[in-house]
């Protein structure tokens, strides 16, 4: 009897995602992406607090590598927010679905500026145009986020694209976070870029290495 009480689950049985309440009340999205001929996935965690304020609109954090990045930072963000030292806000993890490139992730083509050590590199303009014109008007269309605090996170290549979109466009997202970014094969072409005017917009940025 005992061993019987004692078995494990069978590995069929499929995990409800209910059962894992750091991800909070998460929601999913395909995202197909006319700029780019391909398609993304998208995870949507909304805070506690979304349907107590119908009228408010929410902080988003957009971040890269969703699918390894999303289930992470959500449910680190339920630590912090238990304890009020984060903002409500929403979280959308962008991911391809896919570790390898083989397998369909670009990301070191998307988030990446041109290099000459890789030809795969250089995306980063188009993906820029596809978070402008395509996935932040599916999240602005869908839920209550604020415009005006849009927060862009990645790591590694991701935070070179974070950098990248800093520079190339400071206006579309308010905040910039930066974790680890992988420079070393073009660092000089972001050395290089030219320094911002007085009357130009100058984005915020946060750069952590670790």
């Amino acid at each position: 009897m005992v061993l019987g009480l004692s078995a494990p689950t069978s590995a069929s049985e499929k995990i409800d995602p209910a059962l894992m309440s750091g991800l909070g009340e998460a929601h999913y999205h395909r995202l197909e992406s006319e700029i780019l001929g391909r398609g993304f996935h998208l995870f949507v965690r909304l805070p506690e607090s979304y349907g107590d304020r119908p009228e408010f609109r929410f902080p988003v954090a957009v971040l890269l590598d969703g699918g390894t990045t999303f289930p992470l930072l959500a449910a680190y963000y339920r630590y912090l927010s238990l304890a009020g030292e984060v903002p409500d806000m929403v979280l959308v993890g962008l991911g391809y679905g896919a570790e390898r490139r083989e397998d369909g992730n670009m990301r070191g083509t998307d988030f990446t500026a041109e290099s000459a050590e890789r030809e795969h590199y250089g995306g980063a303009p188009r993906f820029l145009e596809v978070l402008r014109r395509e996935l932040l008007p599916l999240i602005e269309d869908r839920y209550r986020v604020d415009p005006r605090r849009r927060i862009l996170f990645g790591q590694s290549l991701g935070g070179q694209f974070v950098i990248y979109s800093a520079s190339a466009a400071p206006d579309l997202f308010w905040g910039h976070i930066a974790s680890n970014p992988a420079l070393h094969r073009n660092l000089e072409l972001f050395l290089r870029r030219p320094a911002a005017t007085d009357s130009a917009p100058v984005a915020k940025l946060f750069v952590a290495s670790a």
